[in-house]
C-alpha cells in the first residue's frame, strides 16, 4: 500500500518525516529533499511506502471578481450586488508547480492522510486541494492525523492511531462557508460604500468586513460613550468603630443618588452620628480556591502583556514558534480543559518542569474537573507544555519567557488550594443590615508561585473577635463618590480573556437575547481577533495610544463608523449570531446554502438602505476625511 501524507507547510512536513524515520533530521531534510516538494520515506511503521508532501498554506483560493469577468476589474463595471452563480476557486499565483506534484501523488496513493493543521482552516486547505485536483477518491482510504502538538513521539502515536477523515469534514464546510460569506460582504460592501461615498464627495477607499467592521464600531461606540459621559455624585453609608484596639467597619451596599434620598434614609431609620448597636450575626466559614483554569490563547496573551508588555500579535507569533518547535501544544485554542491522557504525561513530567523553573514547591494535589474533563475537550485542549523541556540555547529569550508562563501556570493545578477562613458579621439599625467581612489566610497553596498572593485583588483583613449580641459603639460616616466613565479599550479588554469580544452579550439591551449570546463564543476567535485588530491598525482605522496602548479610532475609522451606523456592520450582535450559525454549519445542523442565502439577503438590504441613510451624514464625514487620502 502506498500512503501519501499531505501536510500544510514544509516545516510541518519535515517534522512528520523525522517522527516516522528517526535516522533523518529536519535540518538535513531541508538541505536535501525539501526542494523536491516531497519526501519518499519508503517503508515505515505505518505503510509499505510512505510519501510526505505539502502545500504552502493556501494553494487554492477564491476567485477574484475579475476572474468571473475581466470587466469587473473596474469597480464601476461590477453589478451590485455581485453574487456569482457558482462560487469558484483558483490556484494561487505561486501554487502551480507544487499543486501539479500533489495532484500526481494523490492519484498514485492508495491511502491519503490529511495532516494539515488540526483546525478548521487546516481542514479546508486540504479539502480545497483535493477538490481542485478533480480526482476520484471513492476507492481511496482517507484518514486524518489530529495531534495537538509537534512532539515526535506524539506524532508517531498519532500516525498509528489515525482518525476517520469524514469525522472532520464539517470543519472544512464551516471554514469554506465563512470564507465565502466574508468574500460576499467584503467584495460587495467595500465597493458599494466607497462608490456611494465618492459620489457624495468623500474620497478614499473604505474596507469593510463581516467581523472587522463590527469590531471597529465597538471601539468607536466606546469612545462615543466616554465623550457623552457625565459623572454623577452618589453617597454611601459606613459605620466605624473599634473593638479590642482594632478598627472595624460595617458597610451598606446601597448607593444614594442624591443628598435628599440619603437624608430621608437616615431619618427613616433613625441613624445618628453615633450609636450603640448589637452584632446580629457572625458567620465563620472555611473556604478554598482551586488553581485557575488552564491557559487559552487569550489567557496567555493577557499574561504575556501584563508581565512582559508583549502585544497580542507578538505572543501569538511566539506561541506558534513554541508549538512548531514541539515545546508546547496547539496555540489557537479557546478550551481551558485537558483530557486524562494529557494529565497522565503532565503528572509523569511535573517534577522535570519544576526543576526547569527552579521552584521549591510541593506538587501533591490531584487536579479535578476544573482542569481535566474529557467531555469538554472537542478538537483542542488547553495550552500546556509537551513532554520534553528545552535544552540550553534551544529557545530565544522571548520564547523562554512565554514558555515559562505556560509551564508555571500548568503546575498550579498540582498545588494545594488557596485556603482561608472568611468571617462575615452583621449589625442592624431599624432592620437595615450593615456588614463587615474579614479573611484570614490559612494556606497560600498555589498562590505561592510567582507572587500570586501579592497580585491577588483580595486583601486579607483580620477582624477583631466578634460575638453575637456583642455591643459596639459605631460612628456614622457618609462617603461621597462619583460615577466613572468607562475606559478606552486595550487589546486585552477588547480581545483578551473576558474581554468585550468574548462577552458580546454585555452590549445587548434585550436581556433574553443577551442570555443566548452568553452561550456563544462571542465575536471571532482568539486568533482571528488578534489578526483583525492588526489589520485595522495597518489599514489606518485604529491606532494604539499611550503607555497602555489604548485603542482609538482614527478620523478614517470614525468616518467609516458614522457611515455604517444603523447597519448590520455596526451591530456586533448580528455578527456574533452569524458565528453561532457558522458553528452549526460545521455541526451539520444548518446547511451552508441556508447561511449564504441569509448573508446575501442582508447585503441586498444594506445596498438598498445605505445611500439614504448616509446622505444626511455626508458633511460630518467630509470634515473627518480629507479629500486626498493615499489609501
Amino acid at each position: 500500500m502506498k500512503t501519501l501524507i499531505l501536510a500544510e507547510k514544509p516545516d510541518q512536513a519535515m517534522k512528520y518525516c523525522v517522527a516516522l524515520d528517526r535516522s533523518k533530521t529536519e535540518a538535513g531534510l531541508k538541505k536535501t529533499e525539501q526542494r523536491n516538494g516531497f519526501v519518499d520515506l519508503g517503508q515505515t511503521e505505518i505503510s509499505l511506502q510512505t510519501v510526505v508532501t505539502w502545500g504552502y498554506g493556501h494553494l487554492v483560493t477564491l476567485f477574484e471578481p475579475n476572474d468571473y469577468d475581466k470587466n469587473y476589474k473596474k469597480w464601476e463595471n461590477r453589478p451590485m450586488p455581485l453574487f456569482p452563480e457558482k462560487i469558484q476557486y483558483k490556484l494561487t499565483d505561486s501554487a502551480g508547480k507544487q499543486f501539479k506534484l500533489i495532484k500526481k501523488l494523490l492519484k498514485e496513493a492508495d491511502q491519503i492522510i490529511i495532516a494539515t493543521d488540526p483546525d478548521r482552516e487546516g481542514e479546508a486547505i486540504a479539502h480545497l486541494i483535493m477538490e481542485k485536483s478533480e480526482l476520484d477518491f471513492s476507492k481511496k482510504e482517507i484518514k486524518r492525523l489530529w495531534v495537538n502538538n509537534q512532539d515526535y513521539d506524539d506524532l508517531l502515536n498519532g500516525f498509528k492511531n489515525l482518525k476517520e477523515a469524514k469525522d472532520y469534514e464539517g470543519f472544512s464546510v464551516e471554514a469554506k462557508t465563512r470564507a465565502i460569506s466574508d468574500w460576499l460582504v467584503g467584495m460587495n460592501l467595500s465597493v458599494f460604500y466607497t462608490q456611494t461615498l465618492r459620489k457624495l464627495g468623500i474620497k478614499g477607499t473604505f474596507r469593510t468586513g463581516r467581523v472587522q467592521t463590527p469590531i471597529l464600531y465597538l471601539v468607536y461606540a466606546r469612545e462615543k460613550e466616554i465623550s457623552l459621559f457625565k459623572p454623577k455624585a452618589f453617597y454611601t453609608i459606613e459605620l466605624l468603630g473599634e473593638l479590642e484596639g482594632k478598627p472595624v467597619s460595617f458597610k451598606k451596599s446601597d448607593k444614594f443618588e442624591s443628598q435628599e434620598l440619603l437624608s430621608s434614609f437616615l431619618k427613616e431609620n433613625k441613624i445618628k452620628k453615633s450609636q450603640k448597636v448589637e452584632i446580629k450575626s457572625v458567620n465563620k466559614e472555611e473556604k478554598q480556591d482551586l488553581a485557575p483554569p488552564l491557559l487559552t490563547l487569550s489567557d496567555l496573551q493577557g499574561k504575556a502583556s501584563d508581565k512582559y508588555d508583549y502585544d497580542f500579535d507578538k505572543t501569538m507569533e511566539i506561541q506558534q514558534s513554541l508549538y512548531s518547535k514541539g515545546k508546547t501544544t496547539y496555540p489557537r485554542t479557546s478550551c481551558e480543559f485537558i483530557t486524562t491522557a494529557e494529565l497522565d504525561y503532565l503528572t509523569k513530567y511535573k517534577e522535570d518542569y519544576k526543576t526547569f523553573l527552579g521552584l521549591e514547591i510541593d506538587l501533591n494535589n490531584s487536579p479535578g474537573k476544573k482542569h481535566v474533563n474529557d467531555k469538554k475537550v472537542l478538537e483542542h485542549f488547553a495550552i500546556i507544555p509537551t513532554k520534553k523541556v528545552p535544552t540550553a540555547g534551544e529557545l530565544t529569550d522571548e520564547e523562554m519567557n512565554v514558555y515559562k508562563i505556560i509551564l508555571e501556570h500548568t503546575l498550579l493545578m498540582f498545588m494545594e488550594p488557596y485556603q482561608y477562613e472568611q468571617t462575615k458579621a452583621t449589625v442592624c439599625l431599624n432592620d437595615q443590615e450593615f456588614t463587615t467581612t474579614g479573611k484570614v489566610m490559612k494556606n497560600l497553596g498555589w498562590k505561592k508561585v510567582a507572587n500570586q498572593a501579592k497580585k491577588s485583588s483580595e486583601t486579607d483583613k483580620e477582624l477583631p473577635m466578634l460575638e453575637i449580641d456583642q455591643e459596639v459603639e459605631l460612628e456614622t460616616k457618609i462617603n461621597e463618590g462619583k460615577t466613572q466613565a468607562p475606559s478606552l479599550f486595550t487589546d486585552k479588554t477588547l480581545s483578551g480573556k473576558g474581554g468585550a469580544l468574548e462577552n458580546i452579550q454585555k452590549f445587548v439591551e434585550d436581556k433574553e437575547k443577551g442570555k443566548i449570546l452568553k452561550e456563544t463564543k462571542g465575536l471571532g476567535t482568539p486568533a482571528t481577533r488578534t489578526e483583525i485588530l492588526s489589520k485595522l491598525v495597518e489599514h489606518g482605522y485604529l491606532e494604539r495610544k499611550g503607555k497602555q496602548k489604548q485603542l482609538v479610532t482614527t478620523n478614517l475609522g470614525k468616518g467609516l463608523c458614522i457611515a455604517v451606523e444603523g447597519s448590520f456592520l455596526a451591530n456586533p450582535v448580528t455578527t456574533a449570531d452569524w458565528e453561532e450559525h457558522l458553528e452549526n454549519v460545521g455541526l451539520n445542523k444548518i446547511s451552508s446554502e441556508t447561511f449564504i442565502k441569509n448573508i446575501k439577503r442582508t447585503i441586498e438590504e444594506e445596498i438598498k438602505n445605505f445611500p439614504k441613510r448616509v446622505e444626511p451624514k455626508k458633511e460630518v464625514i467630509k470634515k473627518l476625511i480629507p479629500n486626498k487620502l493615499g489609501i
